[in-house]
């Protein structure tokens, strides 16, 4: 949820279990979840920083309440894009700040997708997201008791597309 000048304090993003809103509560929903993507300080949205690969604070989490497993998968926020922020000095030039949120982090996904579906256009819906949970990259548990994968706060992991290891050979023409 973007507000345009209106300040959140950190503390009411926490999302609790279960806190997904109406839309991802559909079975037929993938939900993407987000995880810090860098190491960078956030101090111009006055979020912490859970460390990398950690899920955000405001990140909802599963499962859906007819106990369905979400998110699906993790991506990465903390992006810098000339849209998102006013632009700050650093090392000498402006560049644009970063910006945190699940909408970062479902480009991410719905990019991997995207680059999936391009290499193989005769791919499914179910293959595509086949692809995409075994690509994911397993990611630290919330709490200190680990979780195996897939789990209702990282889901399947953090979305990844290594190179080598695609589930099918290029179509080549």
């Amino acid at each position: 949820l973007f507000l345009p000048d209106y300040d959140i304090s950190p503390a009411t993003l926490q999302r609790p279990d279960s806190s997904l809103p109406v839309p991802a509560e559909s079975p037929n929903a993938f939900v993407v979840g987000a995880v810090r993507g860098t190491l960078a300080d956030a101090g111009a949205y006055s979020l912490p920083n859970p460390g990398r690969d950690v899920v955000e604070p405001f990140s909802s989490r599963g499962p859906s309440l007819k106990g369905v497993l979400k998110p699906n998968l993790m991506g990465p926020d903390g992006c810098r894009t000339s849209l998102a922020a006013a632009p700050v000095m650093e090392g000498g030039e402006w560049i644009a700040q970063q910006a945190y949120g699940t909408s970062f982090a479902a480009a991410h996904v719905a990019g991997a997708a995207a680059l999936l579906y391009s290499e193989n256009n005769t791919r499914t819906r179910n293959e595509l997201i086949t692809a995409l949970y075994r690509l994911a990259v397993a990611v630290p548990p919330a709490s200190a008791k680990p979780q195996p994968l897939p789990n209702n706060t990282y889901g399947y992991g953090r979305v990844s597309l290594r190179m080598g290891t695609d589930v099918s050979n290029p179509q080549i023409s």
